[in-house]
């Protein structure tokens, strides 16, 4: 149940993209209307209605962010990228799917901004428990590494993935999407995660499929540079992710501030009355500058 909007689709266009395929429960769909006065081409796009395949009395079961792992399970791509409907790319998609470290793994995750919000020990002790740490071996179930267990999200932090953008090979990692969807419907498990991010890998582990992988570089911010008592700053409302200082794309729009909020704001711009301020915020993301932070685990461990 992806729901890519118009200006969302339109993003995905390049000269290689074969077609777009969200999963959806409505009936009807007029690309043409849409984009009537559009200077876009149209897209290739077919749809899945998966609402068959869920019995009426669990559809109210799915909602928010798991209709996202939904669209992992049901969508017909072997490899696929599984995109929010306001993520912006800066590179064409199949360039995801080349990036090494996905092509070696079949999953790969980007970080989220490096937030010093902490966990329990609780929460690392209930997700050891579901993971196949003990006899499960003699059945040559794959026990997790160092990877699920020397990461920020068991060091004591609440956010590693941000899951705009995952890249997965349903073909390899099937078993960890099944147990995503289940991990969902368990309100023990969601009260301990922040929507689906941690759901998609986490899953893995604990599925004996251990072969993902993350993106060295935690999320940055993206957006103007301004001047506020001599000391230059970015305000930023969208995440951005870099792949070897390549910009590959952001997430929450391109809206320059999509939550309003100018009057709260303006004392931070110098010489700028309010209603520039407010159309400014109206406006597009004016991109000047890019700050990756340094790792917040070094900093506060």
């Amino acid at each position: 149940l992806t729901r890519l909007s118009r200006l969302d689709l339109l993003q995905m266009i390049n000269e290689n993209t074969e077609y777009v395929e969200p999963l959806i429960g409505l009936e009807n769909y007029n690309q043409t209307a849409m984009l009537k006065n559009s200077q876009y081409p149209r897209l290739d796009i077919q749809f899945l209605n998966i609402k068959p395949t869920i019995s009426k009395d669990f559809t109210r079961q799915f909602k928010q962010y798991s209709n996202k792992l939904l669209a992992t399970l049901f969508t017909t791509f072997k490899e696929a990228i599984i995109m929010d409907a306001d993520v912006i790319l800066f590179k064409p998609p199949q360039e995801l799917l080349s990036i090494p470290e996905y092509k070696s793994t079949g999953a790969f995750f980007f970080k989220d901004r490096e937030l010093i919000n902490r966990s329990s020990d609780e929460d690392k002790i209930f997700w050891k428990k579901l993971m196949p740490l003990g006899k499960e071996s003699i059945f040559n179930i794959q026990q997790p590494s160092d990877q699920t267990f020397n990461n920020r999200y068991f060091h004591g932090f609440t956010h590693l993935v941000e899951a705009g953008i995952v890249l997965m090979d349903r073909s390899t990692h099937s078993p960890g999407i099944l147990h995503s969807l289940q991990l969902s419907l368990w309100r023990t498990a969601t009260k301990r995660v922040w929507g689906d991010k941690e759901l998609f890998w986490l899953s893995q582990a604990i599925s004996g499929t251990d072969s993902y992988s993350f993106n060295k570089d935690a999320a940055g911010a993206v957006g103007e540079l301004i001047t506020n008592d001599g000391v230059q700053k970015i305000c930023s409302n969208q995440p951005v992710h870099l792949y070897n200082d390549s910009l590959l794309w952001i997430n929450s729009g391109f809206k320059y501030c999509k939550n309003g909020g100018a009057s709260r704001d303006l004392k931070y711009f110098e010489g700028m009355d309010m209603p520039t301020l407010v159309e400014k915020y109206k406006g597009p993301l004016n991109v000047s500058a890019v700050v990756v932070p340094p790792h917040v685990d070094e900093l506060y461990l």
